[in-house]
């Protein structure tokens, strides 16, 4: 699974980027993908995987997960 650092999260909107740590292209993620409790802000640790949205067809993660 891959791992990264939260680059940014908006609170307001529910959403945010992920910053892999193999140096790819950033990773959106949505606040539904969070298992529940966790509580998300930049520069925290985190593992996730990517999946596609079926709405626009790119790449997101739909499983994050502090670690």
């Amino acid at each position: 699974m891959p791992t990264g650092k939260v680059k940014m999260f908006n609170d307001e909107k529910g959403f945010g980027f992920i910053k892999p740590d193999d140096g790819s292209a950033d990773v959106f993620f949505h606040v539904t993908a969070l298992r529940e409790g966790d509580e998300i802000a930049r520069d925290k640790a985190v593992s996730f995987e990517v999946g596609v949205d079926p709405k626009s067809g790119k790449s997101k993660a739909v499983s994050v997960d502090l670690v």
